[in-house]
């Protein structure tokens, strides 16, 4: 069964949001747990900086980014629920519930030898 959440962000800024601990870091930037002051929902939120975005000419595919996901609803992807940003940096605000990720998942799938 699937189910749909619907959260109130209002208008987004940093300030709306207790940052909690690292969960990964990238080339552009880092993600973090992070939690709505307001409705106390957990979310996962991802951050880029400009600078470094605009060095890689990699803006673009950002744009793309938040496009293709923001359309999305799969229960194995995490839903974009928005995004905001700042003078330095970029904040994508996410579904903070962990997914399998796919290489994990594969590592797990023992290999047999093929036998001829």
């Amino acid at each position: 069964m699937q189910y749909q959440i619907s959260i109130s962000l209002g208008c987004s800024v940093l300030e709306n949001f207790d940052l909690g601990r690292p969960l990964g870091k990238g080339k552009f930037g880092n993600v973090y747990l992070a939690r709505n002051r307001q409705s106390k929902f957990i979310l996962a939120l991802k951050v880029f900086f400009k600078k470094q975005l605009e060095k890689a000419g990699v803006e673009h595919q950002l744009r793309r980014e938040v496009e293709i996901q923001s359309h999305l609803r799969h229960p194995n992807i995490l839903h974009l629920y928005g995004y905001f940003h700042d003078a330095s940096r970029v904040y994508l605000i996410k579904d903070g519930r962990q997914k399998v990720c796919l290489p994990s998942l594969t590592l797990q799938i023992p290999i047999k030898p093929i036998k001829n």
